[in-house]
């Protein structure tokens, strides 16, 4: 696919979307002071006023100058209430925009923390390529702020699907959403401001859960209503006649007061089903009136000009919007208010089923709700998972979707993508510490790639940038390189392995442990080809048996229906490649500028030529072995 070009580039337009914001926080603070001004003094002068005019006028003059002042005094609340809520609101675009350039700088301090899990146990790849954790891609991703959101979006990282036609929709939903910033911008902060129950600004970000308003509605009992209030609606029109009749008429009064103790027995009878009316369905709207504005806005997305996601946003638009069941429930949320005033409710019951009318009507509207809520949520859920590879996407304009072809993988410009462009490597203490992008490729099923190299040299910040990217492919998302083609796989990795005092797994076990789940791999029944990528294998055992045992490893997975890499300090097994045409042999070099180690991190074809332990010991100080650095 085509690269994205944005008009603007993501750093320049968060910058300036900061200094209007900033602006705007600024007149807000200057408007606010001044209302705060206001205030004080029409307090002050009507205290004065009415005291003046009561003393030398009168005291309708002192009332009418004390209401005169209320009035003005309740304006500048009101008009100092909307300002203040513009201050919150632009407060948590100012905090939005300032952990979006957090994202692109990779700036973990400033990325706004999300709930932590602990890592699926012997998961394929989760641990080994930093997916969920402090500085994860996970935590790069997420800007969901419900938790089913959140969750989804972990789903597709960790419990990934390789449907080619499923991923084809998914990346034509993240494009169709990448270049509208400002309309995923405000979802979020519609979403922030359902969530934050106390409306503070600078309330930290956390998830919401969403489903709770379903779980409200199913606690809800139903009553079927339709009889008693046929019955009761009857009863009211018979009780009001035969009251006529009687006042204009010799009909006794024992037949009105008879029929009208009907219709108080009857409604006593059911008191059950419209007691909790009022509670039931304003606390019921007070949860909907939070995702109205979220709805709404959802409402407004174009789906004319993005086919691809209409079925997302059919749920919340046109005549399935929930706009017209939350106006029905608004509505009978202001008939039930009536119980709050004993002397009009009663009288609106004595003449006529209100309750019960408004109940049969919540009873009716509960059904639709029920039905039309939860697929609401669901597309709020989803949105929120594709909002979050859009926002990544749009942040990296060069970035580009893979392509998916029949066998292989082929990567152009690969880098890592948990590394900020010209950003520094963490595990690096004397280098240029650049962000470098290699070429790789490989051709067909079977085949498989031995890299050796120095210490700290990029070997398994490679292999991470392999995984990384695959990971981010078979999920929907932009990779990050120039081009990227592959045939979706089952990812595994043997990365960071440790070990278990609890499990008494020492890290030589653990290290075979997941070796040989990825020799079951193979040979579980299944269409899609194992990619395996294992860093300094048998690094927890002696030279012997480490070479021993690597050479043996390697041989099995030759010509098997798998492809993948391989790293090693280990210098003997280049030979692989000689005895066996489906392995190639890579490597990454260092270089002494000014008696110091410098690496390119560039990836290079063949064995390593060069071993630099030694020279790092020297360059620490530590003892060596005489003439060991010569050439």
């Amino acid at each position: 696919m085509s690269v994205y070009n944005s008009p603007q580039s993501p750093k320049n337009y968060l910058e300036v979307s900061r200094r209007r914001i900033g602006l705007l926080q600024s007149r807000l603070k200057n408007t606010s002071a001044r209302l705060t001004r206001w205030r004080v003094v029409c307090f002050v002068l009507t205290l004065l006023l009415s005291a003046a005019a009561l003393e030398w006028v009168s005291g309708f003059a002192s009332t009418a100058v004390a209401l005169v002042g209320l009035v003005l005094f309740a304006v500048l609340v009101r008009k100092h209430q909307g300002v203040r809520k513009l201050q919150r609101q632009s407060d948590r675009a100012q905090a939005l925009k300032t952990s979006h350039q957090a994202r692109l700088a990779i700036h973990w301090n400033a990325i706004p923390e999300i709930p932590l899990s602990t890592s699926t146990p012997d998961h394929p790849y989760e641990s080994d390529l930093d997916i969920t954790g402090v500085h994860s891609l996970f935590r790069l991703l997420h800007t969901c702020l419900t938790r089913e959101g959140g969750e989804r979006l972990k789903n597709w990282l960790l419990h990934q699907r390789a449907d080619i036609a499923s991923l084809q929709t998914r990346q034509q939903q993240v494009a169709a959403l990448r270049p509208m910033i400002a309309w995923r911008d405000r979802l979020h902060l519609n979403l922030q401001e359902a969530a934050s129950s106390d409306r503070q600004a600078h309330a930290p970000q956390k998830s919401w859960e969403s489903a709770y308003t379903l779980q409200q509605l199913d606690t809800i009992q139903d009553y079927d209503l339709t009889k008693p209030l046929i019955f009761l609606a009857a009863n009211a029109v018979l009780t009001a006649l035969l009251y006529g009749l009687h006042q204009w008429t010799s009909l006794p009064s024992l037949y009105w007061q008879i029929s009208l103790g009907i219709y108080a027995a009857t409604y006593w009878f059911h008191r059950r089903a419209i007691g909790s009316l009022f509670a039931d369905s304003q606390n019921l709207q007070f949860d909907l009136h939070r995702l109205a504005a979220i709805f709404s806005h959802m409402e407004t997305f174009p789906v004319k000009k993005h086919a691809v996601l209409q079925p997302l946003f059919a749920a919340v638009q046109g005549e399935n919007a929930p706009a017209q069941l939350l106006r029905q429930l608004g509505r009978i949320v202001s008939a039930a208010s009536l119980q709050g005033n004993p002397l009009l409710w009663g009288g609106m019951n004595l003449i006529m089923p209100w309750d019960l009318f408004f109940a049969w009507r919540f009873n009716v509207l509960k059904p639709r709700l029920r039905h039309q809520l939860p697929l609401c949520l669901e597309a709020l859920w989803e949105l929120e998972a594709l909002c979050a590879l859009a926002h990544y996407a749009w942040g990296h304009p060069a970035a580009v979707f893979p392509e998916f072809v029949a066998d292989g993988f082929q990567g152009k410009g690969l880098g890592h993508p948990l590394l900020a462009e010209g950003s520094e490597l963490s595990n690096v203490s004397e280098s240029k510490k650049v962000k470098v992008r290699n070429d790789f490729t490989l051709r067909h099923t079977g085949e498989g790639f031995l890299i050796t190299g120095s210490n700290m040299a990029g070997k398994s910040t490679f292999l991470k940038s392999i995984g990384l990217n695959i990971i981010l492919a078979q999920t929907g998302a932009v990779v990050d390189a120039e081009h990227m083609a592959f045939a979706p796989v089952r990812l595994m990795t043997c990365i960071r392995v440790s070990d278990s005092v609890n499990d008494g797994f020492s890290y030589f076990y653990a290290e075979v442990r997941r070796l040989k789940a990825i020799l079951e791999a193979l040979n579980a029944p299944s269409d899609l080809p194992v990619f395996y990528l294992v860093d300094e294998i048998f690094k927890g055992t002696n030279n012997r048996e480490r070479l021993l045992g690597s050479q043996a490893y390697l041989k099995a997975l030759v010509n098997t229906t798998a492809l993948g890499g391989v790293s090693t300090h280990d210098l003997e097994l280049v030979g692989l490649a000689d005895a066996h045409t489906q392995w190639k042999n890579y490597h990454f070099r260092e270089f002494i500028e000014d008696g110091k180690m410098v690496f390119d991190y560039r990836l290079r074809e063949g064995p390593c030529p060069t071993t630099n332990a030694l020279r790092i010991m020297a360059l620490e100080g530590l003892p060596i072995p005489e003439d060991s650095l010569k050439d």
